[in-house]
């Protein structure tokens, strides 16, 4: 970018301005006015009218309909140039060679009339039935699929694989695709579930800007071996059961706890409920000790 003096174009005046992409011809003061109008002669009427736009044919829009309803057709018919149907231009200034949008694209198609073949000739017309749904269509340029939905299916879609075991449970039954491998309908549906609880443990710890790692549930259950670590049970319950094992922070988040592999561990969902956010020492000073007595 660089500093330029120009004059106005308009006023005449001396500026200065930065060149950032193509030169400015007005000053700050003229640039936003209007342009000046200049007299025209309209071409319907002959009438003088002024005009700011360069563009401007004529005075009025009446002016403009009465010389587009000139120059319409008169009601003459023409032959059409691909199928020989008579037919009538919308326009006798321009008017068209074919009387359809379907004959121009069939002459037009290939840049040459001669590579279409004339209706009035003896042709044999390419039909071909659709890999994909088997319907038959008129093969003009050697396609083997009659819409863009059947060829996307035939490239990018795969087959349906055949029954294999689940990766989770070993039932054989019909794979589930892009789930990250076979897995049966309610297996998928708890690993989703598990996934969502572990993005919310991350989530929790970053609001609280503690330390945080990257695990997984199932990682932790196996290494405590799917015991509770506060009442000592194994924690093998379904969902929301007493049983059900749970991750619990042994150094609370709300007390500066992080979120990492040392800090938590398997706890069952009546041991976690009952910790709530207490330390270990304040679990059994207050619980502990309250069943004791």
């Amino acid at each position: 970018m660089r500093e330029r003096t120009s004059e106005c174009a308009r006023c005449g005046a001396r500026f200065d301005w930065i060149q950032v992409r193509k030169p400015r011809k007005y000053c700050d003061s003229c640039r936003w006015i209007r342009a000046v109008p200049t007299p025209k002669q309209c071409e319907g009427c002959g009438a003088v009218f002024l005009g700011e736009r360069s563009t401007k044919r004529y005075c009025s829009r009446a002016c403009n309909a009465n010389v587009r309803n000139a120059t319409r057709a008169d009601g003459v018919p023409t032959q059409c140039g691909y199928c020989g149907i008579a037919f009538t231009p919308k326009f006798a200034r321009s008017p068209g060679k074919y009387c359809s949008r379907r004959c121009n694209l069939m002459v037009n198609h290939s840049g040459k009339s001669s590579a279409w073949p004339r209706p009035t000739q003896l042709t044999v017309v390419p039909w071909a039935a659709c890999l994909h749904c088997r319907e038959w269509f008129v093969a003009s340029t050697g396609r083997k699929q009659h819409t863009s939905a059947c060829r996307h299916q035939l490239t990018y879609v795969s087959p349906v694989p055949a029954p294999r075991p689940c990766r989770v449970c070993g039932v054989v039954g019909p794979p589930i695709m892009r789930q990250g491998g076979y897995t049966c309908t309610p297996c998928g549906a708890a690993s989703r579930a598990a996934s969502s609880r572990e993005n919310k443990g991350r989530r929790r710890a970053r609001k609280r800007g503690a330390p945080c790692e990257r695990f997984t549930r199932q990682e932790i259950f196996e290494r405590d071996d799917w015991t509770c670590y506060l009442c000592g049970r194994l924690a093998l319950g379904e969902w929301n059961d007493p049983d059900e094992p749970t991750i619990d922070h042994i150094q609370p988040l709300a007390k500066g706890g992080a979120h990492t592999r040392i800090n938590v561990a398997c706890c069952c969902r009546r041991c976690n409920s009952l910790k709530i956010d207490f330390t270990f020492d304040e679990y059994r000073a207050r619980v502990l000790d309250t069943k004791g007595t």
